[in-house]
This record gives C-alpha cells, structure tokens and sequence, in this order.
C-alpha cells in the first residue's frame, strides 16, 4: 500500500513517529498522526487550516490528556489499531475517489471517520469535523484541478487495484425486513449499494481485513478480519 502514498503521505507517516517520539510516547496513536498530517503545504494541513483547526492548541490537549513520558522511546515506534485503521480508511477514501495515489488528504479524512479516537475527540473540541475536512478537501482539490469521482453509478474508470489481490468477498442477499436499510452517511438504500473489498493490513503483521462500505459514497459499514 506504501508505494501508492505520496511523498507528503509518506513523510506525514513518518513524521508521526517524530511526533510521538518528541512528546516522549511509546506509540503513535491517532492524535500523532494528526499532528504530522496537519503539517507542511499537503491538501490535509490546508483543509484543516481552512475549517479552523489550531495546532498548537490541539498538541496542548494531547498534553493534558496523555501527559509527556519521561524518556524518549528508542527505535521504530508501533502504530497504536486506531492509527493503523486510519491509515486503511485512507486507502479506502483513495479508492472511493478512483484516485491512483493515496495523499494527505484521504488519509486525514480515514483518520476522522473513527469518531471514538483520540485524536477525532479532540477535533471536536475545536468544532472540526469530518463533514466540514470532507467540504474543505473537496473544495481544494476541485481548485487543483483534481477530479473526485463520486460512484454514483456504475461509470467508475481508474479504480485502485488492491494489493491483496483476493478476489472481493460475497455479499448476501439482505433479509427481507433489512432492505430498506440506509446507508448513515449518505441515505442512499443499502440493499443496492452494498459492496465489500479485500483490504491488507497496515505494519509489520500481515493480514488482510474484509471492508464492506457503501457504494454510493465510500462511507465503510464495517472492518472484519478475512480469517
């Protein structure tokens, strides 16, 4: 999945480790990533400038919910789940989008999709949130001239292929009294837009997980280890 970052995307991933590492933490959880993702000149940093996000203020609430550890952690620094999820909802959103590379942008928007994470917790605090990061990044990548193909219908060129390269798992036909279920993103009737693809994990384990989302607009319904 790593080679289709960019290198703002790669150097966000590594600057997380940076980040952890300079608040003296044993891992880097959703709130690191954060803080890397809203540096520099990306589509991320830039659409969270735009919604009103404060850097500076969100490290301090790190600070005051975590604290700083008392040594620096040595080494590689393991991706807490969270931050690990956030990571393959933006491959997810890169998917969705039928973009060729993965950039700031989708990964700040998978990393907001989790609003139990740390990191989501203390965006809110700032009133940010993913409806307006979504707005603001579409908003600058239209400006850019990038195309965000939205599949509300079979038309769909340029689709990602996946590394894992199982073929998508079934989905079952939905019951009867569930058909008229709705997507909680978009509305749109789940019975018709459900879709599911093969998803490989992201750090040093490899597995692959099973994502089942919402075709009408990429919102993921559920992550299931493909055991």
């Amino acid at each position: 999945m790593f080679e289709r970052f960019t290198d703002r995307a790669r150097m966000a991933v590594t600057s997380a480790q940076e980040e952890a590492r300079s608040l003296r933490h044993g891992y880097v959880g959703t709130e690191h990533l954060l803080l890397a993702l809203s540096a520099g000149e990306g589509v991320g940093a830039r659409a969270l400038l735009q919604v009103g996000f404060d850097r500076a203020r969100f490290e301090g609430a790190v600070l005051d919910v975590v604290g700083r550890g008392h040594t620096a952690p040595p080494g590689h620094i393991p991706f807490t789940p969270r931050a690990k999820k956030a990571l393959e909802e933006g491959l997810r959103q890169s998917h969705a989008w039928d973009h060729e590379a993965i950039g700031t942008e989708h990964l700040v928007i998978g990393l907001l999709r989790d609003d139990t994470s740390l990191g989501t917790k203390l965006l809110a605090e700032q009133h940010v949130s993913l409806t307006k990061v979504e707005a603001a990044v579409m908003q600058l990548l239209t400006e850019q001239g990038t195309a965000i193909n939205i599949p509300h219908d079979t038309a769909r060129t340029g689709t990602i292929e996946l590394e894992a390269q199982e073929p998508a798992p079934p989905i079952p036909t939905a019951p009867l009294e569930t058909q008229m279920a709705r997507c909680p993103s978009c509305s749109e009737p789940l019975a018709s837009n459900l879709a599911a693809d093969i998803v490989p994990s992201v750090g040093e384990i490899e597995r692959t997980f099973a994502v089942a989302y919402c075709r009408a607009c990429g919102h993921t319904l559920a992550v299931l280890p493909d055991d």
